[in-house]
């Protein structure tokens, strides 16, 4: 593995000849000019296999792994501070090309990023060449036709005020004044809403989980272990690997071992209070770390649950994380979903609505007492995180975005939209054959399918697997509804009549004649049946 995290690629001599001879080369930041958060690793066809495969090729997708703003800067770093292009004009061409033409966009990333991606999104329509973005309204170009899609998808509830909010530029981008202290600001504001009192600068939701659970071990040194609620989804990184445990798929796998004490209890499983219990009040655990809604599901937590864990704090001398990367800035219809709750929340992770999903950036929150207790133990560590993601950009974006949302104050519009989008969809669902109930709060919802449908029983878990897919692909190509295959996550500006056109087109095509439906997704199963991909497939589920 060659380090080039620090390597601007300025000069000639910057292009090392050997770099051939390595298996894996990391770049990073300094190809924005110190701009904004970057890092990237390129690696040989052979190293790269292990991932090659469907069910290790989404371990490490990102929020902001596409970050458009990020890759700019690369992009204008390489062409104006570099000599590569001036020198290879064959490959600006071909680069160039790219930009125009959406097929052979596709072909490169399939053959420098990830091949099994372009397969995956492939199959139910979702390799859309997105033309223009604003509000909820995405406008798509899909084999020379132009549409506009209502998007449900919102970056996977990344974008709060919806897409390209007009103020960004002119409120932000031309007013930012490289003497303010941005962070400062951003800092103030969020002790002020969340009620804990430090704020450390991250760049991603799991980032923002590793400081969370690094300082709550450090403050709680004296013990060890880790409890998780099983359905909990914290990130990718070796350390937030350790809160994702997502039933239908085992991310952690591929690099296991990783912290050796921790715990995991299914908060929906049938008798469990007792087994909490005993876990809770046995004066082991360090930190209990959650998710109120799973991100992955949209299932809340049940409340009994949720009050066992605040009833114990002080017996069992835990901690208390919350994961609000998604649930948080009014996602629920509340500005934080634990301020509905008896929890005395000791660390807290935010990320995706901050910054309106334009700039990677996250934040970790952190209680008095944590912050200096973990001081006390490891100073360096607490030094460090505090400066080390810190960017002014970011924090002016975000401070802009939260700003923005407290002054609209969408609690009540939150509440009225999902209102009209939950109480459609469950009408829906007593109407037809394949759609049994909705789960989730607030703008996170989860269209549960009746798998019961004796054409779907016959399939067994690959109906489970696979129909949501096949379905949202419909929903997709049939009513122009972008959603985040079974999960309904738009934008917390979405509109009324928006919501209204949901319910309608959904109403007009699962009402209908539902056997059509079901063929068509055995038409779908037997053309995966003819991919090895699909093998893998089954042999996961």
């Amino acid at each position: 593995v060659l380090d080039e995290t620090k390597n601007s690629f300025t000069r000639k001599s910057d292009f090392k000849d050997y770099i051939s001879d390595f298996d894996v080369v990391a770049t990073g930041e300094a190809l924005t000019g110190y701009q904004v958060p970057f890092g990237a690793f390129t690696m040989t066809d052979q190293a790269y296999a292990p991932w090659n495969n469907l069910e290790n090729a989404l371990i490490h997708s990102s929020t902001y792994g596409g970050n458009s703003l990020a890759l700019s800067a690369v992009s204008r770093h390489l062409l104006q501070e570099t000599d590569y292009f001036k020198t290879q004009p064959a490959a600006l061409e071909y680069c160039r090309s790219l930009e125009e033409d959406d097929h052979k966009r596709k072909d490169a990333f399939a053959r420098y990023v990830n091949p099994t991606l372009v397969w995956l999104y492939g199959i139910n329509g979702y390799d859309l060449n997105p033309l223009h973005a604003q509000g909820s309204v995405l406008t798509v170009e899909n084999n020379g036709t132009t549409r506009e899609l209502i998007d449900c998808m919102a970056g996977g509830g990344a974008v709060a005020r919806g897409h390209a909010p007009s103020d960004l530029s002119g409120e932000v981008l031309d007013q930012h004044d490289g003497s303010i202290d941005y962070w400062e600001k951003l800092e103030s504001l969020l002790v002020e809403k969340t009620g804990l009192s430090h704020a450390f600068p991250a760049i991603s939701g799991a980032t923002a989980v590793d400081q969370a659970m690094s300082m709550s071990m450090l403050a709680n040194h004296e013990k060890t272990q880790l409890l998780i609620l099983r359905g909990n989804y914290a990130g990718k990184t070796l350390l937030s690997l350790n809160g994702s445990v997502i039933h239908e798929l085992d991310l952690q796998k591929p690099f296991k071992p990783l912290y050796h004490d921790v715990v995991y209890l299914d908060p929906f499983e049938k008798g469990i209070e007792a087994q909490l219990k005993q876990y809770l009040s046995s004066k082991k655990i360090a930190l209990v770390w959650m998710e109120l809604i799973h991100g992955t599901s949209n299932r809340a937590v049940p409340e009994h649950i949720i009050d066992l864990i605040a009833e114990y704090k002080k017996e069992g001398g835990y901690l208390i994380g919350v994961d609000e990367v998604l649930t948080g800035f009014y996602r629920t219809g509340v500005l934080f979903a634990f301020q509905r709750t008896r929890l005395a929340v000791d660390v807290l992770s935010l990320s995706k609505a901050m910054s309106d999903g334009t700039f990677p950036i996250g934040a970790t929150m952190a209680s008095h007492d944590v912050y200096h207790k973990a001081l006390r133990q490891n100073e360096q560590y607490v030094r460090w995180i505090e400066m080390f993601y810190k960017n002014q950009l970011g924090s002016h974006i975000s401070v802009h975005g939260i700003e923005k949302l407290l002054k609209a104050n969408p609690s009540g519009h939150v509440r009225e939209v999902s209102g009209i989008l939950k109480s459609g969809f469950k009408s829906i669902a007593l109407e037809s054959p394949l759609m049994s109930s909705i789960d989730g709060d607030g703008f996170m919802l989860h269209i549960q399918y009746a798998y019961d449908h004796w054409l779907l029983k016959i399939l067994g878990k690959a109906a489970k697997m696979l129909f949501p897919v096949y379905a949202s692909g419909l929903v997709l190509k049939e009513q122009d509804i972008f959603l985040a295959v079974d999960r309904c996550l738009p934008a917390i500006t979405l509109s009324k009549d928006h919501a209204t056109t949901i319910v309608s087109r959904m109403r007009a095509l699962f009402t209908q004649d539902s056997t059509r439906i079901v063929l068509g997704f055995y038409g779908f199963i037997f053309k995966l049946a003819k991919t090895a991909i699909y093998n893998t497939l089954i042999k996961r589920g």
